[in-house]
């Protein structure tokens, strides 16, 4: 798997995860995104779970504050250990959507 396709995978996913949740996107929906093949999303993150825990990874990387409020909401481990400005502005957030 080239990092080029493994990348595109990724924004796929972070893409569909700021339009609906990082928690209901399904592979199906990465795959036609990122214009690749399931076998290719399997390939470059193993299962779904291992794609949105990098989702929230990159979410937090990128101070994306609506990602980072669905992972709070879920308890994610990766939102949850993010920096506290950053947990305070997705808690803002959540109160003003």
């Amino acid at each position: 798997m080239s990092p080029i396709t493994a990348d595109s995978i990724l924004e796929a996913a972070f893409t569909l995860a700021e339009e609906t949740h990082f928690a209901t996107f399904n592979r199906d929906q990465v795959a036609e995104r990122a214009g690749v093949s399931l076998g290719s999303v399997s390939n470059a993150f193993g299962g779904m779970k291992e794609l949105r825990d990098r989702v929230v990874q990159e979410a937090v990387k990128r101070q994306n504050v609506a990602i980072v409020a669905q992972g709070l909401g879920a308890f994610h481990p990766a939102a949850v250990a993010a920096p506290e400005a950053l947990k305070r502005r997705a808690s803002e957030w959540l109160r003003n959507t």
